[in-house]
């Protein structure tokens, strides 16, 4: 690819760009001292398509649920976020991609679950409205969700939480909507000036917790670009569809709308 000698951010956003963002769980059971690389080897837990537009000054986000169904090359039916597991960014970004009309994906980005919660920390926290008392335990995963109803500051543990639980009436898709209200409450509290001066450290020390083939200087490019916009110029939609029966499939699936999937 090709976007000229400034890289195709110059300093900002040339022209319109695809990047595919993974929020990778960390595989059960890895021991001490695993290669990098193996810590972005598990399931997707999260996976969304942002599409930066230079020229309509906008940014929209697609989410897509992690029970979304695909067919992976070499495997079958299979759940999206399962394809990171088989084939790493390169088979993520190709099904993805296949699934949705032949988008490009220009870019990707794989980040592991401890620089969500050194982010939040970093900006002293993350103000939301935690709309039911949430508890949950998992052993296998070390997954221990204790939050109360009602408007308050998480600290990067405590979102984690809010953005993984999934044990109410709209499993999957109720998660997808907390995220993007994180997403939505991360962007506000960057928009703070005594905070954007804290872009490059924040960049700099989520490295080891990040696997992207954007280099620094594009991050902080498309991060600016994100925080320049109004708040109408910046949409989150989730891929349409519907969750499967058990009449239909053993597992539960997202089924794609393959009349509404284009961006």
């Amino acid at each position: 690819m090709n976007y000229g000698s400034k890289g195709f951010w110059g300093y900002g956003v040339s022209r319109p760009i695809n990047v595919l963002v993974m929020g990778i769980d960390l595989p059960l059971d890895l021991p001490e001292n695993t290669p990098s690389k193996d810590v972005f080897s598990g399931r997707s837990d999260t996976m969304l398509l942002v599409h930066l537009d230079p020229d309509k000054n906008t940014v929209n986000v697609l989410s897509i649920p992690r029970d979304t169904q695909v067919d992976l090359p070499g495997e079958g039916i299979e759940k999206i976020n399962y394809a990171n597991v088989v084939g790493g960014s390169k088979m993520a970004a190709q099904v993805v991609s296949q699934n949705l009309n032949g988008v490009t994906i220009d870019r990707y980005v794989r980040i592991s679950t401890g620089a969500f919660r050194e982010l939040v920390d970093l900006l002293g926290g993350v103000d939301v409205f935690v709309p039911q008392d949430m508890q949950y335990v998992d052993q296998t995963q070390n997954l221990h969700i204790d939050l109360k109803k009602g408007q308050q500051t998480l600290s990067g543990k405590q979102a984690e939480e809010f953005a993984r639980f999934r044990h109410d009436d709209k499993g999957d898709i109720g998660r997808v909507q907390r995220q993007q209200q994180l997403i939505r409450a991360l962007r506000d509290k960057l928009k703070n000036p005594t905070l954007v001066a804290r872009l490059p450290q924040a960049i700099e020390l989520f490295q080891k917790y990040i696997d992207t083939n954007l280099s620094p200087e594009e991050m902080l490019s498309l991060v600016g670009f994100g925080l320049g916009l109004k708040q109408d110029d910046f949409r989150m939609v989730m891929l349409p569809g519907r969750f499967s029966t058990p009449e239909e499939f053993v597992a539960s699936y997202w089924l794609m709308d393959t009349n509404s999937k284009t961006r």
